[in-house]
């Protein structure tokens, strides 16, 4: 029988229910689940779907069953917009981490933009209800732009062959940690420059993003920390 794998709420990455923190990041496995066996099935299969609409759908269901769930909530918050796209709307502003392409390349985006993203980070009502629910509201943070940053990373930066180099369409991942490094550096300078930020909503985004480089590219920040040691930036 295939053993069932936990999803770790840090990095979204997956592993085995017998390990009390995640292999990948350290994120600290939260307590059982209060929701009954059946609705915790249906919530693992809605983080599973990858049809936006359906997932949102399943999420809406589990929801009203269950109101003030923060396990429920959190998906719907790392879902963001994305069931809204449609044919006529392809904006990755649908996707939830593209708010952090703020930090990465701002071409296209107004200033009215950065500001709506930079805000929606840290105070969309939707995370402000999360906090509310967590245990510990500052600790939910973290692991919610960890998860964030580990998303965005994965599709903006790996997805990517602006940063990606191909070979006829072929990449090679095991050089992702050095090709990726000046471009996520880059992120984290501009994140450390960002005066918008409260202090502590900075610091705690540079460590988010850092920890979620090291989670995606499997503990190698060697040329990461190098690039951020030449630009005199201390995570």
């Amino acid at each position: 029988m295939q053993q069932s794998l936990f999803t770790c709420p840090g990095c979204r990455r997956e592993y085995a229910p017998e390990f009390a923190f995640c292999p990948h990041c350290g994120t600290k496995r939260p307590a059982d689940s209060a929701l009954p066996q059946e609705s915790l099935a249906l919530l693992e299969k809605a983080r599973r779907e990858e049809d936006p609409v359906r997932k949102h759908a399943m999420l809406s269901a589990l929801r009203s069953q269950h109101p003030d769930t923060l396990e429920i909530e959190r998906e719907m918050l790392m879902l963001g917009r994305l069931h809204e796209r449609g044919r006529r709307d392809v904006s990755f502003r649908n996707i939830k981490c593209y708010l952090l392409q703020i930090y990465l390349d701002t071409q296209g985006l107004s200033r009215d933009d950065i500001a709506d993203m930079r805000r929606e980070l840290f105070h969309h009502p939707q995370l402000e209800a999360c906090q509310r629910l967590a245990p510990d509201g500052e600790q939910f943070t973290r692991e919610y732009l960890e998860a964030l940053s580990g998303d965005f990373i994965q599709l903006f930066l790996e997805g990517s062959n602006l940063y990606m180099r191909s070979f006829f369409g072929f990449v090679n991942h095991r050089n992702a940690p050095a090709l990726l490094a000046p471009h996520a550096a880059r992120m984290l300078q501009n994140i450390s420059r960002d005066d918008e930020l409260a202090p502590g909503e900075k610091q705690m985004l540079l460590t988010a993003f850092y920890r979620a480089f090291s989670a995606r590219m499997n503990g190698d920040t060697a040329k990461l920390d190098k690039h951020l040691e030449e630009a005199g930036l201390n995570i």
